[in-house]
């Protein structure tokens, strides 16, 4: 039984923000609670022998996951039967509740093939920004400022040589150059936590649509205000913090509102960061963004149990 706490805490608070709570009580030692509009939900994994256990809540209600076979005894609300046998729900009060499912995945999220899986195209996006920056990096013999001239030469968003001479593969060529070894590094760095949860919320295929799709956006607004060269991966990246952000706002009742509160407020920040700084393409960022979070609301299917 504490293997299958363990996983499922894990799950809460990493992809749901709850947090852990000790708690006094002889059969009970922790619960995952999370804030909510109408107070607060608490989460606890008890053995079948303590099926009846009451935790006190703070205007909302206990979600007791009983650990155990379920013999067909009433259900009360907020009960809800996990097979240690069968490694999922068999019984709940209320057939609705996403609860369910997100029990029944934990074994699945948690395991390393899942975990590979769901970073291989973050991996392999990394890898491909890294061997483009090591290749402009040679040729400009420096990894602190990559030189321009090599930057234009190997795809840099540029907007005369876009509309004069039809040269549109520079909207995604230039996501994949950056213009030195700080640029590229918290680019990296951003992707890495980004790419993955967006692979979890929407799957591998639509992950790699959405970055290559919000990369395009963000050089396409880019070229609205700025004629200058530019290019980084910052504005696809803005585009799968949207796809989250639009994931957030679907699934708000589900996970509540604070998740999606501090994700805007994570990407207003680096908005208005950017506009304070020079050289940051604040328009490139903002149609990533955009069209991020529109192919959010679009390929993002609220999940209910049948």
């Amino acid at each position: 039984m504490k293997n299958f706490e363990k996983r499922l805490f894990d799950t809460l608070v990493n992809q749901y923000n709850f947090y852990i709570k000790e708690i006094e009580n002889e059969h009970l030692k922790w619960v995952a609670k999370l804030k909510i509009d109408n107070g607060e939900l608490a989460v606890g994994v008890v053995d079948k022998t303590y099926k009846d256990l009451e935790i006190a809540v703070e205007e909302g209600f206990f979600i007791r996951v009983i650990y155990g076979s379920y013999d067909g005894e009433p259900l009360k609300q907020g009960d809800i039967y996990f097979s240690p046998e069968e490694k999922r729900v068999v019984a709940a009060w209320n057939n609705e509740t996403p609860f369910i499912q997100m029990i029944d995945s934990i074994y699945k999220k948690t395991s390393r093939d899942s975990e590979d899986k769901n970073s291989t195209i973050t991996f392999g996006l990394i890898a491909i920004n890294v061997i483009v920056f090591l290749i402009s990096a040679y040729f400009s013999k420096s990894i602190v400022n990559i030189d321009y001239s090599v930057l234009y030469i190997m795809g840099a968003k540029f907007n005369y040589a876009i509309l004069n001479y039809g040269e549109y593969w520079r909207l995604i060529t230039s996501a994949f150059l950056h213009g030195g070894i700080v640029h590229i590094a918290v680019n990296m760095y951003s992707l890495y936590y980004a790419g993955n949860q967006v692979s979890r919320i929407y799957g591998n295929k639509k992950y790699l649509l959405m970055y290559l799709l919000s990369a395009v956006g963000a050089s396409t607004l880019s070229m609205v205000n700025s004629q200058s060269l530019s290019v980084g991966a910052s504005g696809a990246i803005f585009g799968l913090l949207g796809a989250i952000a639009a994931f957030a706002f679907k699934e708000r009742s589900r996970i509540g509102k604070g998740y999606l509160t501090n994700l805007i407020s994570v990407i207003a920040t680096n908005l208005v960061i950017g506009f304070m700084l020079p050289n940051i393409d604040n328009l490139g960022h903002l149609g990533g963004l955009i069209v991020g979070v529109l192919l959010g609301f679009a390929l993002y299917k609220n999940q209910t149990r049948k």
